[in-house]
């Protein structure tokens, strides 16, 4: 899900491919956001290339 939010799709977007709701993605995306220490989605999708998740 991270390297959806990193590819540049909004919640609702990352949701219809997953077969989820937006507000699952926001939870996950909080989530990885806490887990990371990163204060907002830049932050979350800096850490995601940083880390060689995204190709």
């Amino acid at each position: 899900m991270v390297v959806l939010v990193a590819s540049g799709l909004g919640n609702d977007e990352i949701a219809a491919q997953m077969s989820v709701s937006p507000f699952t993605v926001k939870t996950h995306a909080v989530r990885a956001m806490t887990k990371v220490g990163a204060r907002d989605r830049a932050q979350l999708v800096s850490f995601v290339f940083r880390a060689g998740l995204c190709p």
